[in-house]
């Protein structure tokens, strides 16, 4: 609970330079890492409006929400790194995209979860790159 605490000020913190760097000419803002939090979250509930945003009239689309298929999860008993773990697998990594323009600039078209490869030669071989499978989605620009 103490972690949710952090992000949550962490995501308003985000959000306030957001609005104070944007411009009339902007493209829609896209935001996307690690959050280490599954979409019910507060801090993730604050960044879709889906509870109290921390600015006004600044709320984001998930782009697995838009486009993605199936469960995403980016945390995953597939992986050997979080398989240890033994942890429920989840979707913890995002990205996240303002409004789109008129016109669709920034309406996500498509988004997948990667990473899943295991390395297959080298001093890697039976790998994967990390703990966490990526997020990868197109958008309108």
């Amino acid at each position: 609970m103490v972690q949710s605490a952090v992000r949550v000020q962490q995501v308003k913190d985000l959000c306030n330079f957001i609005k104070s760097s944007a411009t009339e000419t902007s493209s829609p803002p896209v935001v996307c890492g690690t959050f280490n939090a599954t979409a019910d979250s507060d801090e993730i509930r604050m960044l879709t409006g889906k509870t109290v945003p921390p600015v006004k009239d600044l709320v984001f689309f998930d782009a697995w929400e838009a486009k993605g298929e199936g469960a995403g999860a980016t945390f995953s008993s597939e992986n050997p790194f979080a398989e240890v773990a033994m942890l429920p697998e989840r979707r913890i990594d995002y990205i996240f995209t303002g409004w789109p323009t008129v016109g669709g600039r920034g309406q996500v078209l498509s988004t997948q979860v990667f990473g899943q490869d295991i390395v297959m030669s080298g001093p890697s071989e039976g790998m994967v790159a990390s703990d966490h499978f990526g997020v990868v989605a197109t958008l309108r620009y």
